[in-house]
């Protein structure tokens, strides 16, 4: 998707809601938004508001993209973004272990980190840090910067001091020490995906 944007609304009807999708995407595409293909998911509804994803992509990219699928052979119906894939490995293994309240991933690779977190019936969000340099997340730099990105996405999706794990995958997750300053620094048990 071009654009991914977690937002907080002050209100609960479907009409509103989707008329502020297209005033949210307005507000950050610079181009004509009709030229967009925009969605939104209602993340978490409350008494006087609502938490939206919303997201928008170009027709003309999501075009070219099925054309290439249906050239290869590939039925676009059987794929997914790789969050969707991230939460559903996420929730069976917190599914398998007990965990009822809410949990994160965190999949961690040399150029990206992405950050998926949500309870056994819902998604809440999912965010992809784009991590510079070709040194990679072995450079405790890096790693802080990484920390403080991951302690900003909680505290915006008004998940800071709720998780009760968070679950580690990708390179990151096998650098010696790093599950234990994670778990120091963010003040939540972060472990090894249990994944056999």
């Amino acid at each position: 998707a071009e654009l991914a944007r977690d937002l907080t609304v002050p209100f609960t009807s479907p009409e509103q809601i989707q008329k502020t999708v297209r005033f949210s995407a307005e507000e950050v595409i610079t181009e004509e938004v009709e030229s967009y293909l925009l969605e939104h998911e209602i993340i978490e509804t409350r008494e006087a508001d609502s938490r939206l994803m919303i997201l928008a992509a170009r027709r003309a990219d999501v075009a070219r993209h099925l054309s290439e699928l249906q050239q290869s052979g590939i039925d676009p119906e059987g794929l997914t973004f790789s969050g969707a894939a991230l939460f559903n490995l996420a929730a069976l293994c917190a599914k398998n272990e007990g965990i009822e309240g809410l949990f994160m991933l965190l999949d961690a690779g040399a150029t990206t980190a992405d950050i998926v977190a949500g309870d056994s019936q819902k998604l809440r969000f999912c965010r992809s840090i784009t991590v510079r340099g070709s040194e990679g997340l072995g450079n405790p730099q890096k790693l802080e910067r990484l920390i403080k990105e991951i302690r900003r996405t909680l505290w915006s999706g008004g998940l800071e001091g709720t998780l009760e794990v968070v679950y580690l995958c990708g390179g990151l997750a096998k650098l010696e020490g790093v599950p234990e300053k994670l778990t120091e620094a963010l003040g939540v048990t972060c472990r090894l995906l249990p994944v056999e």
